[in-house]
């Protein structure tokens, strides 16, 4: 499975677009709400044509963007799967837009391993996009680089 996007900026803010073969689809939080961002795609390497849809979103200040692999929406307890619902209600329940995206990715992990019975069956990784503003400065304000690197004597 798979699932392709490209962040664009433009001198009003940024657009994303994204491709989905087979995998969960990307979210955007906006306004204490999460929704769909992609439409869904063949599974890659499955069938001889392959068939996906390029879906754009423009971004404003304070979305979110949420990608993540099965393993959160197939977490499963006493037979009970987490579920694509009880992701969109975790991710509503705690949106903000001053949220920083760490926050927002933590929130998320600790729900979905509070809800497994025990160890999980399949592997989890989750990745929350907040785009800057487009007139942010390329390094941040402690003077880090992109890698949180502090800057030398």
């Amino acid at each position: 499975t798979a699932v392709v996007g490209f962040l664009h900026a433009a001198p009003d803010g940024w657009s994303a677009t994204f491709a989905a073969g087979g995998h969960p689809l990307p979210l955007l939080v906006r306004d204490g709400r999460a929704t769909t961002v992609a439409r869904p795609g063949t599974l890659l390497g499955v069938l001889d044509v392959v068939r996906h849809h390029d879906v754009e979103v423009r971004l404003r200040p304070g979305d979110h963007l949420v990608l993540y692999t099965d393993g959160v929406d197939e977490a499963r307890r006493d037979g009970d799967v987490y579920g694509t619902q009880r992701l969109l209600s975790t991710i509503g329940a705690v949106a903000d837009p001053d949220l920083p995206a760490q926050d927002l990715a933590d929130r998320i992990l600790g729900d979905v391993t509070g809800f497994q019975d025990g160890p999980s069956r399949d592997d989890i990784a989750i990745v929350v996009l907040k785009p800057l503003p487009t007139d942010a400065p390329d390094q941040p304000a402690d003077g880090s680089d992109a890698h949180g690197t502090p800057p030398g004597p």
